[in-house]
């Protein structure tokens, strides 16, 4: 447990006030260095090494931050320190002093050859505080491989900033520190966008102002990072062109990776993948669909509410997805051998299936959850979440997807919501039925729909206070005419699907290697 004054356990040094402080040089050496030598102390004694360090709430101005960066020193000095947590540790504080005091406290970081993770952000940055993080940091490029920049007011300018700070030229050596403090001394120039490697495994990059021009100098980051594990662009008021850029940037990673899953080239290692409230579109969906969903058997977690994807670019991302199942399945069973058991294989190589989908706020139809439906009967088996609210699905799309869920599609789904859909009785009857019938539902979202009394007291049979969570802004008025509605998914109108996601499989197997992997 830590407490107001700095304390560590397992390994993990962390302050926590009682409420934000602006420090001062006292309070800082009170709050924060004598507890870090007592901790360096402690560890020493007990054989248990410092490997994290969490300052975040505290304010460090000029005076405090030679204290901290003190306590850093001492703390990093045995060589294990690998996390470094400095978010919210300038807030309150005149811009120019912030972005000193910022400097001082992380220049202990410079050259430390066991940092991995860093996280700097809520952080008031722009890009002049990227140039003093790069110059205070120099020679940790080649090292890190987890970075987050959440809510620091970066613009387009900081995009082209950070590519340079996270990459060294390919084939080059890791610069030493001297070297790159005087590199990154050059701070109006601009870094090189080619021929450059990237260590990163996680990047993290929400709420902030890059639009298009930003994320179009991200890009070549993350091209540079094949090993990417965790992506998070979310809330970069990112447009159509921007996202394009994002998604030929993880097809070029793509292409990048040798000796990749069951050492076959040609697969994204992305497990995490959140570009949330951006402008993808129909158009960005293609590109990212092709280069990257259906190559990344890996992806566990995919977040694309509030991307204007339309039903369109729903279906190229299901069908997508869908052929990426196909493809872990498929590598799941080589990789184990003879008795071809892919669930054992997929085990083994850690390829667990996508288990989180987010498509909310997209606009989808009932022709959207059609595509959605066929997914789920498809490639739904190792899914536990599905979020699908604030589209426009009626009590149609609510129909295609409640026949979709069942106990063999799928058995792993603990959560799925359809709250602000317009969905009237009998979609919500059907839902409830479907979700009652699964083993491990433990939430069904359907408030804000227009469920009338009698179809809400048949839903709250079905389903328990406690999964069905709350209701108050459901509105009663259901209008049958549209409750009514059901395009048959039975007849026919589906043929193809299964063909568009052998066709697509196919492809990919022939432009990118895979072939013996997938034939």
């Amino acid at each position: 447990m830590t407490s107001a004054n700095g304390t560590v356990d397992a390994g993990v040094f962390a302050v926590a006030p009682p409420a934000r402080e602006l420090l001062t040089a006292v309070r800082a050496e009170e709050l924060v260095l004598a507890p870090a030598r007592a901790a360096v102390a402690a560890a020493s004694a007990s054989g248990t090494p410092i490997h994290t360090v969490r300052l975040g709430g505290l304010s460090f101005g000029a005076d405090a931050a030679p204290v901290g960066a003190a306590a850093l020193a001492a703390l990093a000095a045995g060589g294990t320190l690998t996390t470094v947590d400095v978010a919210d540790t300038i807030a309150a504080r005149p811009e120019a002093e912030a972005l000193a005091a910022l400097a001082v406290l992380v220049a202990p970081l410079a050259g430390l050859e066991s940092l991995r993770s860093l996280d700097v952000s809520d952080n008031a940055l722009g890009a002049k505080g990227i140039r003093s993080l790069r110059a205070a940091l120099a020679g940790t490029a080649g090292r890190l491989t987890n970075v987050a920049f959440q809510n620091n007011g970066l613009a387009a300018d900081a995009g082209s900033l950070i590519t340079d700070f996270l990459t060294l030229p390919d084939g080059g050596k890791e610069c030493d520190a001297a070297a790159a403090a005087s590199a990154a001394s050059k701070a109006e120039e601009e870094p090189s966008a080619g021929g450059r490697v990237s260590a990163l495994t996680e990047l993290r990059i929400h709420n902030n102002l890059l639009e298009d021009a930003g994320m179009v100098s991200l890009a070549p980051l993350i091209a540079a990072s094949p090993h990417l594990a965790t992506l998070r662009l979310s809330s970069l008021r990112v447009g159509a062109r921007g996202m394009a850029c994002v998604a030929d940037a993880l097809a070029r990673a793509v292409a990048a990776e040798s000796g990749g899953l069951a050492s076959g080239p040609g697969y994204s290692r992305l497990r995490v993948l959140d570009l949330s409230d951006n402008t993808v579109g129909a158009a960005g969906a293609e590109a990212l669909a092709e280069g990257v969903l259906a190559v990344a058997p890996r992806l566990e977690v995919l977040n694309l509410r509030d991307t204007s994807l339309g039903d369109l670019g729903a279906r190229r991302v299901l069908v997508a997805l869908t052929a990426a199942q196909e493809l872990r399945k498929e590598v799941a069973t080589n990789a184990d051998g003879e008795d071809g058991d892919s669930d054992k294989g997929a085990a083994q190589l850690g390829v667990a299936g996508l288990t989180q989908l987010d498509l909310s706020g997209n606009e989808l139809s009932p022709e959207g959850a059609r595509w959605v439906a066929k997914f789920l009967c498809a490639a739904g088996a190792t899914l536990t979440t599905l979020l699908l609210d604030d589209n426009e699905l009626t009590s149609a799309g609510a129909l295609k997807i409640a026949r979709a869920l069942t106990p063999d599609t799928t058995p792993a789904l603990t959560s799925v919501s359809m709250t602000g859909n317009g969905v009237g009785g009998r979609g919500a009857v059907a839902l409830a039925t479907a979700a009652a019938a699964l083993p491990a539902v433990t939430a069904v979202g359907l408030n804000e729909n227009t469920i009338a009394e009698e179809s809400l007291a048949r839903v709250r049979e079905l389903l328990s206070e406690e999964v069905l969570g709350d209701m108050s802004d459901n509105e009663e008025d259901e209008d049958e005419d549209e409750d009514g509605e059901d395009e048959g998914d039975e007849d026919g109108s589906d043929e193809g699907t299964d063909e568009e996601v052998d066709a697509l499989t196919e492809r990919l197997a022939r432009g990118v290697g895979l072939g013996t992997l997938v034939r």
